[in-house]
């Protein structure tokens, strides 16, 4: 795993560096607008994006073979069509993933078409927070009279398991 800090899963702003006597922990900078600003997490987890990570090997396993097919003279041009196929693919499978990790304005997007829980971004008279909020298309938004929901964005998968001797002593 790099060293070099990830932008915010949710919101794609810089990470914060929070360092303590015995951690490392993580927060987004966009104070104003990412539920990562609210809680810091052990830079393993920030770090943590298995869907990306194994799409991007993916595709760097593809230049790899791309770079042998040019070697051998590309005597079949049938490997080079299936590279190109599977190498798109690949591509559009990760612009899909970083897609569904972002903000949809409701003004501008609409609403959900799927009736579940999402991370949604609130606002009352002068105040704003994030929160968990459910959408039904029969009701809309789950909240108190005078909440409206400005953005969703789908839930993040559930964080993975944290290695015991990550954890900082007490």
């Amino acid at each position: 795993m790099s060293d070099e800090l990830k932008p915010c899963s949710i919101c794609g702003s810089p990470g914060i560096q929070m360092w303590g006597p015995e951690e490392n922990i993580i927060k987004c900078s966009n104070d104003s607008f990412c539920h990562n600003a609210l809680y810091g997490m052990y830079f393993k987890e920030w770090q943590n994006r298995p869907l990306e990570d194994s799409l991007e090997k993916d595709l760097c396993d593809l230049k790899d073979e791309l770079k042998e097919v040019a070697a051998v003279g590309m005597r079949d041009g049938l490997v080079a069509i299936a590279w190109y196929q599977k190498y798109t693919e690949l591509k559009h499978n990760l612009a899909s993933s970083l897609e569904a990790n972002k903000w949809h304005l409701v003004s501008s997007e609409g609403y959900p078409s799927e009736d579940k829980s999402y991370f949604a971004y609130c606002a009352d008279s002068g105040d704003h927070w994030t929160a968990e909020e459910y959408y039904s298309a029969d009701n809309g938004w789950s909240v108190f009279d005078g909440v409206s929901v400005v953005a969703w964005m789908p839930l993040p998968a559930p964080p993975q398991e944290i290695d015991p001797e990550e954890v900082p002593q007490q």
